[in-house]
């Protein structure tokens, strides 16, 4: 309880123990202290007690240390043999307050300094100044990241898709100190957008978070990043609110022009009237490229590197760009400059998402596609630290290696891309592809040469891998067709009818670049290659290419595997 002291020489005070009391309400107006030194009360208006706290006396009531009637520093009668501040005399005694101390709020210290004998005794005590709460973390906070990457996995399949409840999850696992660094947070803030169904929902994801400093850039990132197709494209502008040409409008346009030239003019007016069109611009640059104007081509594709919304397929368009220039350069300075001007294009994929897994597959990808399959290799190391939970970056190491020439590497790869999944899951599935595949061409390679050690080596290997096919499928008689590619934007189809009707294969995944299927040795059995007709004069400009491997009588006597590459010419 705070006593009262004297009016002329107010007292800050507040005790620790009382500070939500004190801070909330001051103390009741004082009365009269009573003039004999018997009734000063210790607990009340002559003093200060600090009733439980300690033996000795300040007076008649009060059982502990109390500061009663206080004058100078003095000797008081306790209640028992304890020495405290008791019935002393002077000029801050309790008979010349009438008024009510004064509370200020500080740090949370008390302090006391007692002036000289000749002075006035001064009392402080500051209290804090907001109260605190103190949050554990989490039990998941502990366990390894991976761990920790399928509990959020959990906790984002729960959302439905709903922006608020995806952000909630990456605020409460900040929260909860599950995502201490930099590289935690950036794998959980790709676990929110992979969770979102569509680029729509993903720009409200972004809105949402737009505040979250750091977070945001990177969500916005993440976004440009999975913008692959046309279509996606459409949808993020459309949802960011810029304005688009009609699709159908920039179709007519182009097929109407007479000349590239003329394209060119028709594409640059639209261009100014739809700015923030990239298919357009995507048009243009074409147009260009046909109209062989090199500098002009490059100098509308530097623009474009340059917005800040450039999104992962027009860096792709860009560095192909480069690369067709190249490939017509006259000489070998531009041949070098525009190869390594191709090379920095696509590294801006990641290298304003340095940690973003889609991104980083994004640029390993294009590096294989183009035969860099060392830097690809050194891409996919970097995603396997991003992403160690992701079985099929075993895959896109079992495929660098294969382009490098290293077939007992790529196995396995392959091989261990296939032990960690369940046996019927898609990759799974595809990594016994991969192996089937490989195994197929370094049987071909090795019978070409004569190399009979390294032919009998690889029947061996390919015995022990197609056996454990054969008990997953059934059947062990046909012909093995399978189709690989390696671009990133190239999605061909192998079809067949294997099944009585013609139906797309039923074995690979195409986000690996692997399809394959088990076609009956009979009469009116085909396997056909399709691609959708408004990609097969992109595809041809880019030059990618599939491989359709074939293998009859396989592992027998009379062992006969086609390799052919598919390609695709404009119009």
């Amino acid at each position: 309880m705070i006593g009262l002291l004297d009016k002329k020489q107010p007292v800050d005070l507040a005790p620790a123990a009382t500070v939500a009391a004190s801070a909330a309400s001051p103390p009741p107006p004082a009365e009269k202290a009573p003039d004999s030194e018997e009734g000063k009360d210790a607990s009340g208006v002559g003093g200060l007690g600090l009733t439980g706290t300690g033996e000795g006396g300040g007076g008649k009531r009060g059982d502990g240390i109390g500061l009663g009637a206080l004058g100078n520093v003095g000797h008081g009668a306790g209640t028992d043999s304890g020495q405290g501040f008791g019935i002393g005399h002077g000029r801050l005694g309790g008979e010349h307050v009438a008024s009510a101390p004064q509370l200020r709020a500080g740090a949370s210290q008390a302090h006391a300094r007692q002036a000289p004998a000749s002075s006035n005794l001064s009392i402080s005590i500051r209290v804090g100044d907001l109260p605190r709460s103190l949050f554990g973390c989490s039990g998941a906070a502990d366990v390894p990241l991976a761990d920790r990457v399928s509990l959020w996995r959990e906790r984002l399949q729960r959302t439905g898709g709903d922006p608020l409840q995806v952000a909630n999850v990456y605020r409460h696992a900040l929260a909860d100190c599950e995502a201490p660094t930099w590289r935690e947070r950036t794998r959980l803030l790709a676990l929110l957008l992979d969770a979102l169904p569509s680029v729509s929902s993903q720009v409200n994801l972004w809105r949402v978070m737009f505040r979250d400093l750091g977070a945001n850039d990177a969500i916005y990132r993440g976004i440009l990043a999975r913008v692959h197709t046309p279509a996606q494209m459409r949808e993020l502008h459309q949802a960011l609110g810029l304005e688009s040409v009609d699709p159908t409008l920039l179709a007519r346009a182009i097929q109407t022009a007479k000349s590239p030239s003329e394209r060119v003019t028709t594409l640059r007016t639209m261009s100014a009237e739809w700015p923030d069109d990239f298919a357009l611009a995507l048009a243009l640059l074409d147009a260009l490229e046909d109209m062989n104007d090199s500098a002009g081509a490059r100098s509308e594709a530097r623009k474009l590197r340059l917005r800040p919304d450039a999104d992962a397929h027009l860096r792709t368009a860009v560095g192909e760009l480069y690369l067709r220039l190249a490939a017509v350069a006259k000489t070998d300075a531009d041949k070098a400059e525009l190869s390594a001007e191709a090379r920095r294009a696509f590294g801006e994929i990641v290298e304003f998402a340095p940690e973003d897994p889609v991104a980083r597959r994004r640029l390993g990808d294009l590096l294989c596609a183009h035969g860099w399959f060392t830097d690809a290799r050194r891409q996919y190391e970097t995603l396997q630290t991003l992403a160690p939970d992701d079985p099929s970056v075993t895959l896109l190491l079992a495929s660098a290696a294969e382009g490098q020439g290293l077939l007992e590497e790529a196995l396995k790869w392959a091989e261990k891309g296939s032990a960690v999944n369940a046996p019927d899951s898609v990759s799974t599935i595809a990594a016994r592809a991969i192996q089937a595949t490989y195994l197929a061409w370094g049987r071909q390679a090795a019978r070409s040469a004569s190399r009979v050690k390294e032919l009998d080596a690889l029947i061996t290997r390919a015995t022990r891998v197609l056996a454990s096919v054969h008990s997953q499928a059934g059947d062990e008689h046909g012909v093995r067709v399978s189709l690989t590619w390696l671009h990133p934007e190239f999605h061909p189809n192998l079809w067949s009818n294997a099944l009585g009707a013609p139906m797309p294969a039923s074995e690979g995944d195409p986000l690996l670049g692997v399809a394959q299927v088990k076609v009956p040795d009979r009469a009116g059995s085909f396997v056909e290659v399709r691609l959708e007709p408004s990609d097969v004069d992109r595809m041809a400009r880019l030059g990618a290419e599939a491989r359709l491997t074939a293998v009859f009588d396989e592992l027998g006597e009379h062992e006969r595997i086609v390799d052919i590459p598919v390609r695709f010419q404009r119009g």
